[in-house]
């Protein structure tokens, strides 16, 4: 989990909410804001997905979608894009993917897009529930997401090429992310 704390303030994470000042447009839909909340000399910048209502000088009540230390930038969204809940019919395919992952019996190529969607979700900040999908999963390292995204691609792989080596693959990959997966299974057992 990537977080900060300036200056004896409350440590800051992907996810939380900030209040902000609009500074001035950084083209297109970013916006430079001032925030109490972030370290001197970093930057707080916000992807806006209504750029035409915002003004220099407003407030603005944003969350936090990425913290960049080697850059000292901190990326902020407005509205609700990317914090929906999971929908009911995606909760069920990802518990039944992560099911299967972690059973002896070989995943379906379906159930590894679906255990592989939640990852690229995360990465890709791309899907109206990224955020809410990276909660489900323990907040990952975004790292480890984009590891597990490509573990899974090696196996859909070695189940066409190697399919005698796809199930000590599978269970591999199922101990290596154990973690992960036990904290989303706990999770989404209200899709059953």
């Amino acid at each position: 989990m990537i977080s900060m704390r300036p200056n004896n303030a409350p440590r800051l994470k992907i996810g939380d909410t900030l209040d902000a000042v609009v500074i001035k447009s950084a083209g297109g839909r970013r916006f430079l804001l001032k925030c109490k909340a972030a370290p001197d000399g970093w930057t707080v910048e916000l992807h806006s997905r209504k750029p035409e209502g915002i003004e220099p000088g407003s407030n603005a009540h944003v969350w936090i979608g990425k913290i960049n230390p080697l850059k000292r930038l901190v990326l902020t969204y407005d509205g609700d894009m990317g914090r929906l809940p999971i929908s009911f019919t995606m909760g069920k395919r990802y518990l039944a993917g992560l099911e299967a992952l972690t059973s002896p019996e070989p995943m379906t190529p379906d159930q590894i897009a679906d255990v592989r969607s939640m990852m690229t979700r995360i990465s890709e900040q791309n899907q109206a529930d990224w955020l809410t999908v990276w909660k489900t999963l323990g907040e990952p390292a975004i790292g480890d997401t984009k590891e597990f995204a490509a573990a899974l691609i090696n196996l859909k792989e070695t189940r066409k090429t190697n399919p005698e080596e796809a199930p000590a693959l599978q269970e591999s990959i199922a101990l290596k992310y154990g973690e992960m997966i036990q904290a989303a299974l706990k999770r989404l057992d209200e899709y059953r």
